[in-house]
């Protein structure tokens, strides 16, 4: 009953209906063997004195030949025929035949399956003899025996006995092969209610509990990834919640202590209070921009966000993202390297989102990079897309910070210094172009050089 691993359960059933005949057919040969091996012990072997082959000598060729007491001493009998039917009998008759046709009369030496027969013509008249085959005797002894059918019930009993307790073994290894992955399952189940974590079904079985096993492991996998996720989330919102608290207190807290100055009549000066207002003023601009930033995340965040796509021409759009960048990039000192092909290339973009994102790149590197430092900008036409490379060669970024690069309120300096950044620019940048079907990648080494690579679907 050991099956190999990986068979179908369908085989378990194949054998137990193939081991089933077998307890069936030998449950018989055990029967049998008790009644015919042991039953002319109880029997008196006189009362069985012939079998078959010794009762043909009582069947003479003329009916007077014929020993008439030793036939019915052998629980025979004699009809006599007219007509077709039975008129007179010797002995006792013990079939319930009292008619016959002319087809019965073709072969005097006809058989019955219990009886023996033979017909005999003795001048006008016709006789049919009978007498019961061995088995038959055997039968009637038994049954006329008060041992014999006790120990027929007997042997019946020992033989049901013994064919269910091996029905039994067969039922319970079967059982326990096929409830021992499911109690398994039930332990790993009860677990995972409970809260249990690192939960794994672990079983060798056959094929269909085996893939009930991966999928049972693959769903826990699942919820784990998104317990995961969930608590990551969550860990990122109190992350987003305090630091756009930090971003927000440090204007605000300005706000207050200058307009308060202003209020109580601490600054006086005309040219002092245009100064105050001009801090409160640029204070505020920073709220808002900040206020902006976090508008705009929450709205790339939404279920229901679409982009306005349209077909247009990158290398076009790349040429008047430069140009719109050109006055900062020059202001700041940089040296600006451009490759963009001549040919068209064409993708379905949301320009003004598909700005804000590459935008958000070309400020960090004016931003967080000295002067001198060279920005480029290229493009690549690839098999089925367009391969938008920024680079400059400025401080890099350390690769713990890379990893965590997209992530909100990160920044290649870990100082909560002010810096007029909102934490969200490559955050913002990384769902845009995740809601254009793209994807971006970053590679850096620090103190040499940054790059950016944003593919998008060519058509």
């Amino acid at each position: 009953m050991n099956l190999k691993k990986g068979n179908s359960l369908y085989s378990i059933f194949i054998i137990n209906s193939i081991v089933a005949v077998i307890i069936f057919i030998l449950g018989i040969v055990i029967f049998f063997n008790l009644i015919f091996f042991k039953i002319n012990k109880i029997i008196d072997d006189k009362d069985l004195q012939l079998h078959d082959s010794k009762i043909n000598y009582l069947f003479m060729k003329n009916y007077n030949d014929l020993n008439i007491s030793k036939i019915l001493s052998e629980g025979g009998w004699i009809e006599e025929i007219k007509d077709g039917e039975v008129v007179s009998v010797q002995g006792v008759k013990k079939d319930k035949k009292n008619k016959y046709e002319i087809e019965d009369f073709i072969n005097e030496e006809s058989k019955h399956k219990k009886y023996e027969t033979r017909m005999y013509k003795q001048g006008d008249k016709l006789y049919i003899v009978k007498i019961p085959n061995y088995e038959e005797k055997l039968v009637n002894k038994i049954y006329a025996n008060q041992n014999g059918k006790i120990y027929i019930i007997m042997s019946l009993i020992f033989t049901t006995i013994v064919v269910s307790v091996m029905f039994l073994i067969v039922a319970i290894i079967s059982i326990r092969k096929i409830s021992k992955p499911l109690k398994i399952l039930e332990n790993e189940i009860i677990k995972m209610s409970e809260g249990y974590s690192n939960i794994s079904v672990n079983y060798n079985s056959y094929k269909e509990f085996n893939r009930i096993k991966e999928a049972f492991n693959s769903t826990v996998s699942k919820l784990e990834k998104s317990e995961k996720e969930k608590n990551m989330a969550q860990d990122s919102k109190k992350r987003m919640i305090r630091d756009i608290s930090h971003d927000l207190k440090t204007p605000i807290t300005s706000i207050l202590g200058y307009s308060k100055a202003m209020l109580d009549d601490v600054v006086t000066d005309e040219n002092d209070k245009k100064t105050y207002l001009s801090y409160i003023y640029n204070k505020t601009k920073r709220i808002n921009y900040l206020v902006d930033e976090l508008f705009i995340f929450s709205k790339l965040d939404s279920p229901g966000y679409t982009l306005n796509l349209e077909k247009q021409d990158i290398c076009e759009f790349l040429r008047e993202l430069v140009a719109l960048y050109y006055i900062d990039i020059e202001e700041n000192n940089f040296l600006l390297d451009i490759d963009i092909p001549e040919e068209s290339m064409y993708s379905m973009i949301d320009t003004k989102e598909l700005e804000r994102a590459l935008g958000n790149i070309i400020t960090n590197s004016i931003k967080y990079n000295k002067s001198g430092t060279k920005i480029s900008i290229g493009l690549i036409k690839e098999v089925d897309n367009v391969c938008i490379v920024i680079e400059d060669n400025g401080i890099g970024i350390s690769e713990d910070v890379i990893e965590k690069i997209f992530d909100e309120f990160v920044r290649a300096d870990e100082s909560r210094k002010t810096d007029g950044g909102s934490g969200l620019g490559l955050s913002i940048t990384k769902k845009i172009i995740k809601l254009h079907d793209g994807d971006i990648k970053i590679c850096s080494e620090v103190g040499i050089c940054t790059r950016f690579d944003i593919r998008l679907r060519r058509i």
